[in-house]
């Protein structure tokens, strides 16, 4: 998708995406070369992976910056976009940031909550803090469908800043006190693992399991200029991290779980 205009710059998160108009007449939160090309192949990378196990995470696309909308445009830091491929994250309409009060009112189902969690852990997304004392959660919210869209995933496979243990990454999680407070319990180190956990849990494991090229395939679709630019994030090591969750604690967790004949799972 190509981009047709430039409109301004959001306020809010740490790269600030431009707001962009596409050939399509959408509007979209576009990063480039501001952003850093990790970043944007970490958020390529999370974001078809998301898409790959149901999460609602907003429809992004790879959208082209052509150069004479860079030194045409009016907006005073256009230069900082770049010209060339960018990441574009179609904007949802009707929605706000999630509030804390949302989340302790318990307007996100149980199952959705626990399949965002595991998500996080499993590709080492650090990046949804929310509490009593803010955050950011990086997550949206409609009233008036009472739906949540996921966004924002450049921080994923952040491994030198993730807790050591899940137990640990509940602490700071936005749904890590769903995790811990009555629905999970943490006996002498162990994990008791509630249906809803050990549901997302097993559902994940069996569909990365069902494909195990899957990450072959997302690589092949990322910018050349990309992984040129992000030489320490290959796809060997995100490959490697996946499957290490996977082994070890997925195992764990999902291990409580035993699906019905029908491969449906318990609710």
């Amino acid at each position: 998708m190509r981009i047709v205009e430039i409109l301004g710059r959001s306020e809010q998160g740490v790269t600030r995406p431009f707001i962009c108009r596409g050939e399509d007449g959408l509007l979209y939160y576009v990063k480039g070369r501001h952003a850093g090309y990790e970043a944007m192949c970490r958020e390529w990378v999370a974001g078809e992976l998301a898409r790959f196990i149901g999460l609602p995470i907003a429809p992004f696309v790879l959208a082209e910056v052509p150069e004479n909308l860079i030194n045409g445009s009016v907006i005073e830091d256009a230069v900082a976009l770049g010209k060339g491929m960018a990441f574009a994250s179609r904007q949802v309409l009707d929605t706000v940031e999630l509030r804390w009060n949302e989340v302790a009112k318990d307007n996100i189902p149980i199952a959705l909550r626990a399949q965002i969690f595991i998500f996080d852990w499993w590709v080492a997304n650090t990046d949804r803090v929310l509490g009593d004392n803010g955050g950011n959660a990086n997550l949206l919210w409609s009233d008036h469908e009472s739906k949540l869209t996921v966004i924002d995933h450049n921080l994923a496979f952040s491994l030198a800043t993730l807790p050591e243990s899940l137990h640990k990454f509940c602490l700071d999680h936005i749904f890590g006190r769903d995790m811990l407070d009555g629905e999970l319990d943490w006996l002498e180190g162990d994990l008791i693992v509630p249906s809803a956990l050990a549901r997302a849990t097993w559902d994940l494991e069996k569909l990365w399991r069902s494909k195990p090229g899957l990450i072959k395939e997302i690589w092949a679709e990322l910018p050349e200029v990309w992984q040129e630019g992000s030489p320490q994030f290959t796809q060997r090591k995100v490959e490697t991290w996946l499957a290490r969750v996977v082994e070890s604690d997925f195992g764990d967790v999902a291990g409580s779980y035993v699906p019905d004949k029908s491969g449906d799972v318990d609710e």
